[in-house]
């Protein structure tokens, strides 16, 4: 079973208003494709975003998510944040810890 049929259906973005209307806002921002994991109690979700009118790269936030759909997180808990662009954000649960990856996209003119 996709993780994302566990969820009651609804759409699930980093964006200020939800997709269809009733879906789930995790962020503020604009942001990439989300990514689930759930660890037996709540859902994980993992992105990548960018902060209103910042002038660097995406970085990596997670948050997580209820079974009922509500987000338990006010502010999305950042993952990667620096200079250059954090992104391809993926989640995962092994039954003990909750992983976040990403890659790394560094400009070699920031030293």
């Amino acid at each position: 079973m996709n993780v994302r049929d566990r969820l009651p259906r609804t759409a699930i973005a980093p964006i200020s208003e939800p997709v269809d209307g009733c879906g789930v806002r995790i962020a503020q921002e604009r942001g990439g494709a989300v990514r689930l994991a759930f660890d037996g109690t709540q859902y994980w979700a993992a992105w990548e975003g960018r902060e209103p009118g910042g002038t660097t790269g995406g970085d990596v936030y997670a948050a997580r998510i209820a079974t009922d759909a509500t987000v338990i997180d006010a502010q999305p808990i950042v993952i990667a944040q620096a200079p250059g662009t954090q992104g391809g954000a993926a989640v995962a649960y092994d039954g003990e810890h909750v992983l976040v990856a990403w890659h790394d996209q560094v400009d070699p003119d920031d030293g």
